[in-house]
């Protein structure tokens, strides 16, 4: 087992090593001059056989396969782009159908291939439509990972409907472990790749956007619904698995009480009703037992008959346990629902093991655990995008006409107009730009004018006839004065000075 474990964290380790190594390439080195087509082709091909280097070094288990297949396109779609995922899934999604054709995983084989397609086509979407084509956080990392390995484990199931048992056996084998490989590979892969990041940490202080505030309060109520939710529904397919146990114990007892009336009448002895409970089974591991008041087994199908009822784990002196009403013993070693009816002379016990009589509640819960899952995921994306295309593209819309407003483009109109709020907000904002322009033209007469009586204020005060010596004529004076605006910082005047000796 030892060796399966280390395959199966060396395939983890393999997509976040590529990761920081493209990350890097793209950052360092020459890789960043080609297309970006040409980048998603090569991240997509390298991670899509890192997925199929996954499926092999997965641990096997009967019909199934527990491996991070799904991390590697997951992680390349998340982190660099869709088209990457989707190739890489696609990569991976086909190798892991022809890998059952030499014997690997074949109860799985449609299931596995086709979740490893979606979480391709899933990293693409959420990268896109959620994340704006930018690297989530580790958190979100987390989630789609686990995500996508819940919705696996749906398709494993609905597609052995045939034969629910073994596709049971798969889910309780690979849940756990692939959720958890699946999506801390992922979380791991953005957590290095923000590691390498040459941006500065974002401050707690600082503002963040409302989309951002938006999506983690709505993440923070969806949680919070599943977790009530799943809650009540395992409330209530506890209490109907206990109901349908109970309800099946009493149906038998009826029955093994008509069939002793019917056989033997009013001439009911210990040996008469030693072999009635032989053949009796309940389901796969149930069974009656009748015993006599003395609590020594008259007839059961286990071979018990003759040994002490206290012996084989159940006593019907505790006075717990009540006639008729359910109750829980250790029967033949295993954790057993009883019934028991008192006859007069002997008693009826009706039993069956947890294990079994909780089997359908264990199958329900999985599955309506995972569909509540896949429910609220897509509530939260559903919404989500809801509220950002319509209030918050229409805030940034308004937020873009409002800075070009702030850099002096007064011409800028906002025309919002998806719903009342906003249009009645572009309306507020177009008019008020309006009045703040009315307000500048007044502003700008205005000072004209104050100019225009400043410039003539000026004007007089500077000499206006030329030549001012008229009588002389050894020399000669003419002065003007020339504004950049329309009042001069300078003044100027002339005067004759007399030379005395």
């Amino acid at each position: 087992m030892f060796v399966p474990i280390i395959k199966l964290i060396i395939s983890s380790i393999l997509p976040i090593i590529f990761s920081v190594i493209f990350y890097q390439a793209e950052k360092k080195t020459s890789f960043r001059k080609i297309t970006y087509w040409q980048k998603q082709l090569i991240i997509g091909i390298v991670f899509g056989l890192l997925a199929v280097i996954s499926t092999h070094l997965g641990i096997e288990t009967e019909g199934a396969v527990i491996n991070v297949r799904d991390a590697a396109p997951l992680s390349a779609g998340l982190i660099f782009g869709g088209p990457a995922a989707i190739i890489a899934g696609l990569i991976g999604g086909v190798e892991r159908f022809l890998a059952s054709f030499w014997g690997i995983g074949i109860s799985t084989q449609f299931a596995c291939s086709l979740a490893t397609l979606c979480a391709g086509l899933f990293a693409a979407l959420m990268r896109k439509f959620i994340f704006d084509s930018k690297i989530p956080s580790v958190f979100y990392g987390l989630l789609i990972g686990i995500t996508t390995e819940v919705f696996h484990m749906l398709l494993i199931y609905f597609t052995n409907l045939l034969n629910v048992y073994n596709a049971f056996e798969y889910i309780q084998d690979c849940t756990l472990p692939m959720t958890l490989c699946n999506g801390f590979t992922v979380m791991l892969s953005i957590f290095s790749v923000s590691l390498l990041d040459n941006k500065k940490i974002r401050s707690k202080n600082k503002v963040k956007k409302i989309e951002y505030t938006f999506r983690s309060r709505l993440l923070i109520c969806v949680l919070i619904a599943f977790l009530v939710t799943s809650a009540f529904s395992f409330t209530v397919e506890n209490h109907l698995a206990i109901t349908e146990t109970e309800f099946l114990l009493v149906l038998n007892i009826y029955d093994a009480q008509n069939s002793i009336k019917n056989k033997y009448k009013d001439n009911v002895t210990d040996e008469s009703i030693s072999n009635l409970a032989l053949d009796w089974h309940i389901g796969g591991t149930g069974c009656i037992i009748i015993c006599d008041k003395n609590g020594i087994i008259l007839s059961d199908s286990d071979g018990h008959t003759g040994e002490s009822l206290t012996d084989n784990g159940i006593d019907l002196n505790d006075d717990s346990n009540e006639e008729k009403e359910l109750f829980t013993s250790k029967v033949h070693g295993k954790d057993s629902f009883c019934i028991y009816s008192d006859e007069g002379d002997y008693y009826i016990i009706a039993t069956i093991t947890e294990e079994e009589a909780l089997y359908y509640r264990i199958i329900t819960m999985y599955v309506t655990l995972f569909i509540e899952i896949i429910v609220f995921t897509s509530l939260f994306v559903f919404i989500f995008l809801l509220i950002k295309k319509v209030v918050v593209k229409n805030i940034d819309k308004i937020n873009n006409s409002l800075a070009k407003i702030t850099d002096g483009d007064l011409d800028e109109t906002v025309n919002v107009r998806s719903n009342e709020e906003f249009a009645v907000l572009s309306d507020d904002i177009n008019s008020t730009v309006d009045t703040l322009k009315r307000y500048i033209k007044e502003a700008d007469e205005r000072i004209d004018k104050e100019l225009e009586f400043a410039r003539q204020i000026q004007h007089s005060a500077l000499p206006s006839v030329f030549p001012p010596y008229p009588n002389r004529t050894d020399f000669d004076i003419y002065a003007q004065m020339h504004t950049a605006k329309e009042v001069g910082g300078d003044f100027y005047d002339f005067y004759l000075l007399l030379k005395i000796f």
